[in-house]
C-alpha cells in the first residue's frame, strides 16, 4: 500500500500485477496474520467481481479449476438430481482411463511415455471437460477397450480457453509434445513446474527413449 491508499484502492493494481481487472469488490472475508523470521504479515481477503474470469485460471500459480456450486459436496448447494461434472475416483486410485489409455499406446515409446506423464500428474483424466472432449474410446478385435487422446483438439483449446493452472498447462503441453509432437517452450515448461512434476519428466524422458526398463536408468533416479 502506498502512504494515503485504503486497502479497497490498493486492491486493483495488485490483482492487475497477474493479470486481472476487478470489476467490483463485492465483500470483506477477513484477514490473518501470518507470523515470518523477521515480521508479521497480514493478508487480507476480499470478494471480488473480475472482467475476464477465465484469467484467474489462466494466470493462477496453484493448481484449481471452476466447479459448478450444485457439484460441492455442500448441504447448501447439492441437489440429488444434478449431474456430476468431474470424473471421481479414490483417493490415490488411476483413473479409470489409465487402462485403455496404456492400451492404445503400447508399443510406441513416446505414446506411452505421454500417456505415464498425464496418469501420473492426476490432474485432466479426472476432469470430465477434458476426458469428454479430448479422449475417444472403441474396442480393438480381441474386445480390449482402447482410448485415444485428441492431443491437437486439446493443445487448441489450452490455447483457447481450456481453465487451468500455470503448472497443468505446462504439463499437458509436455505430454502433448510426446505424444504428437507438438512444439513446446522447454525454458517456459521445465522452470514452471513443481518437483512432482520435474520428477514425472525425468522418468518420461529416458521411457519416450525406449529405456523405460534400463536397469541404469533405475539406478540413477
Amino acid at each position: 500500500m502506498l502512504p494515503g491508499q485504503t486497502l479497497t484502492d490498493a486492491l486493483p493494481p495488485a490483482v492487475a500485477a497477474i493479470g486481472l481487472s476487478i470489476q467490483d469488490v463485492t465483500g470483506y472475508l477477513g484477514h490473518h496474520d501470518r507470523p515470518g523470521d523477521q515480521a508479521t504479515t497480514r493478508v487480507f481477503r476480499f470478494a471480488v467481481t473480475v472482467t475476464d474470469p477465465g484469467a484467474i485460471c489462466r494466470h493462477a500459480g496453484t493448481g484449481h479449476r471452476w466447479a459448478f456450486p450444485e457439484d460441492l459436496n455442500c448441504p447448501a448447494t447439492n441437489t440429488a438430481s444434478a449431474p456430476s461434472k468431474a470424473v471421481t475416483t479414490p483417493a490415490g486410485a488411476e483413473p479409470p482411463l489409465a487402462g485403455p489409455l496404456r492400451a492404445w499406446a503400447r508399443g510406441i515409446c513416446p505414446d506411452e511415455a505421454a500417456v505415464e506423464l498425464l496418469i501420473s500428474h492426476a490432474t485432466f483424466l479426472r476432469r470430465a471437460d477434458f476426458t469428454s472432449r479430448f479422449i475417444s474410446t472403441h474396442a480393438s478385435g480381441d474386445g480390449t477397450v482402447l482410448a485415444a487422446i485428441d492431443w491437437t483438439a486439446a493443445i487448441t483449446a489450452l490455447d483457447d480457453s481450456l481453465p487451468c493452472s500455470g503448472g497443468e498447462q505446462r504439463m499437458l503441453r509436455l505430454a502433448a509434445s510426446l505424444g504428437d509432437g507438438t512444439p513446446v517452450n522447454l525454458r517456459d515448461a521445465l522452470t514452471g513446474i513443481d518437483y512432482h512434476g520435474i520428477q514425472l519428466v525425468i522418468q518420461a524422458v529416458p521411457h519416450a527413449a525406449g529405456h523405460r526398463d534400463s536397469p541404469e536408468f533405475h539406478d540413477h533416479l
